[in-house]
């Protein structure tokens, strides 16, 4: 558990850093991903909007983590109440972490892919099916089912090898150099237990965050206008939402960030 305790002792001594770093740059994200739900619940996935809002958190994580990374292994403050950006440096944070997640999403979904088409080949299919309609709805997962049970573990899979393989990213904040997935995983190993550990408080913060956010977007961010057909948003309960999930995105931005930078810390080697 040491890795967790440094973590949050990072964040606790230094929360004064911390809120410069990420509470503006969330606040400012936040409001334009809530401004760009006008759509209703039935907005498509796809939709232009939802990318933007994607791509927008994705660089908030980015600016963040950058930020934080230098803050603790360079002792870099933030100019006033923002971090210091250096775009270059953030958009090359950005692509190496969407990149590295994609691949990590690959390395266990085509094993899984594979084996549903043999489950599928076996006529599998109905009882797959059931276990995915008692497990996960339009609004919530249902973790008590084997369905939820599955999708956390390999939530929990997900993280593991992303904080093993993802050494890079604080090299790169750093040093301006991408340190390789190889390399990121062997100077990890010592660390090996206390990542996987850790990642458990993670996958229950990212599975508690995700079920809160979806039932708060579904159930209360829009009205049924029932004479004009239309969705209508709920601007006072909006208000309070954005409160509320400002918090959170803080918290999970900066527990991301500051996991990375714990271990990096501590395993890298001694110049």
């Amino acid at each position: 558990m040491d890795v967790l305790v440094r973590v949050l002792a990072d964040l606790a001594t230094d929360w004064r850093v911390a809120v410069r770093i990420a509470l503006l740059p969330t606040l400012v994200v936040l409001v334009a991903d809530t401004l760009l739900q006008t759509g209703g619940p039935d907005q498509p996935f796809l939709d232009p909007r939802n990318l933007f809002s994607m791509i927008s958190f994705y660089g908030l994580v980015a600016v963040v983590a950058v930020a934080w990374h230098r803050h603790q292994l360079l002792s870099e403050v933030p100019a006033g109440v923002v971090p210091r950006v250096n775009w270059f440096r953030a958009i090359r944070y950005f692509l190496m972490w969407v990149l590295l997640g994609i691949g990590i999403m690959l390395l266990i979904g085509l094993p899984l892919l594979l084996v549903y088409g043999a489950l599928s080949v076996l006529g599998a299919d109905p009882i797959l099916l059931q276990i995915l309609e008692h497990s996960v709805t339009t609004d919530w997962v249902n973790w008590a089912s084997l369905g939820g049970v599955l999708i956390a573990v390999l939530i929990w899979l997900y993280t593991v090898l992303f904080y093993r393989s993802a050494m890079g990213l604080p090299h790169l904040a750093v040093a301006d150099t991408w340190l390789g997935i190889r390399a990121s995983w062997a100077q990890t190993r010592p660390l090996a237990g206390q990542i996987a550990i850790t990642c458990v408080f993670t996958t229950v913060l990212i599975c508690a965050y995700a079920t809160v956010s979806s039932y708060a977007w579904a159930n209360f961010y829009y009205n049924w206008e029932a004479a004009g057909e239309t969705w209508v948003v709920n601007w006072p309960v909006v208000l309070a939402m954005v409160a509320g999930f400002l918090l959170l995105d803080v918290l999970s931005v900066l527990i991301g960030a500051a996991l990375l930078t714990v271990v990096y810390r501590a395993t890298r080697p001694e110049d």
